[in-house]
């Protein structure tokens, strides 16, 4: 296609010759597959009576006759051709990237949480030491009032058997 309209001027002219050249091969019931240089690709039109894909379809030729490949979608449209290998070495890169970057955010929150039950850790050996100290003041203190009560009676009693 390429080749025979390769000598005219601008897009206009080439759009408008293209409608000429489909409608003459409609005319003659000619099923025309038409190529570009790089990628090949098709789509039906129409198909009466049969249901069909609409989309655009890349196809290889190959020693078994033609094959089509499956069509890559993405935000740009269809992709077929190098311009489909690109995007689709691209989608998995940002996918391996991703699966990095989720495994990397997954260790993180393992160190932390390691830090944080260790820091936890820490806090409750530090107060059991903490706890113990006080219990035993507690206890020393509890035990010297207690003699105190007692020699506060011991004296009372005492005091009585003076009179």
């Amino acid at each position: 296609m390429e080749t025979l309209f390769a000598g005219l001027p601008n897009a206009a002219i080439l759009r408008a010759e293209l409608k000429r050249l489909f409608r003459w091969l409609k005319d003659k019931g000619v099923t025309a597959i038409i190529t570009g240089e790089r990628n090949r690709a098709m789509y039906i039109l129409k198909s009466r009576g049969m249901a069909h894909s609409h989309q655009i379809r890349e196809f290889m030729l190959t020693a078994r006759g033609i094959e089509l490949t499956e069509p890559y979608i993405g935000p740009a449209g269809v992709l077929t051709g190098s311009s489909r290998l690109a995007q689709e070495g691209r989608d998995r890169e940002e996918e391996q990237s991703t699966s990095r970057e989720i495994e990397r955010q997954r260790r993180v929150l393992t160190q932390k949480r390691e830090l944080l039950e260790s820091q936890i850790a820490a806090l409750q050996a530090e107060f059991a030491a903490a706890e113990m100290e006080v219990t035993g003041v507690i206890d020393r203190k509890q035990r010297h009032l207690e003699q105190l009560v007692e020699m506060r009676a011991a004296l009372r009693h005492s005091r009585r058997n003076d009179t």
